[in-house]
């Protein structure tokens, strides 16, 4: 079974546009699905487009996906057109990539054509490498003017000390936000 809760905000609209959340819960205690409302306890929908959110789990408790909801729960895409992140865990844990589905449940793409990230990690979990890919798992510019992948250097102690920018063909490229 679930456990419903109401977690009532302050008598302003948080920065999201939401007053009151509602929330169920499964019977470890995670958050399973959670629905936003107005003043006047009226489904609404938060900066992102979403009006709640479902949550669910790996066998081991990992997050495996989370959807934006309508006001009738029905999975809506965000305002990015996105519904589903979809994520990817190695045998340690260490999140590994991340996947985007459509409100029909089928893979998409955000406005910048970007189908998901594959991320790869050190033994710490810490990203040492992300490509942005498209819907053929291929790597593709992370935006605009924006490098496909990004490569994180570590020292000894797990600080990162430099992150490199590659092209989708593998060549150094700049990021033109930062660069």
């Amino acid at each position: 079974g679930t456990i419903g809760l109401f977690v009532e905000c302050k008598d302003i609209l948080d920065a999201t546009g939401k007053h009151l959340y509602k929330q169920e819960r499964d019977g470890f205690g995670r958050v399973i699905a959670e629905r936003y409302f107005d003043f006047d306890k009226k489904r609404v929908a938060n900066s992102d487009g979403c009006s709640g959110e479902r949550t669910e789990y790996e066998a081991d408790g990992q997050i495996s996906r989370i959807t934006c909801l309508d006001d009738a729960d029905h999975p809506r895409g965000r305002t990015n057109g996105v519904a589903t992140r979809e994520l990817m865990y190695d045998a340690h844990g260490c999140n590994i990539g991340v996947r985007f589905f459509d409100k029909a449940n089928k893979p998409t793409t955000d406005p910048d054509g970007i189908a998901g990230e594959d991320l790869q990690v050190d033994s710490f979990c810490s990203q040492t490498r992300r490509t942005c890919i498209d819907t053929n798992g291929d790597p593709h510019a992370c935006g605009p003017g924006r490098p496909a992948q990004y490569r994180t250097k570590m020292d000894s102690r797990g600080n990162a000390i430099s992150v490199t920018h590659w092209s989708e063909d593998e060549q150094p490229a700049l990021d033109e936000e930062f660069d």
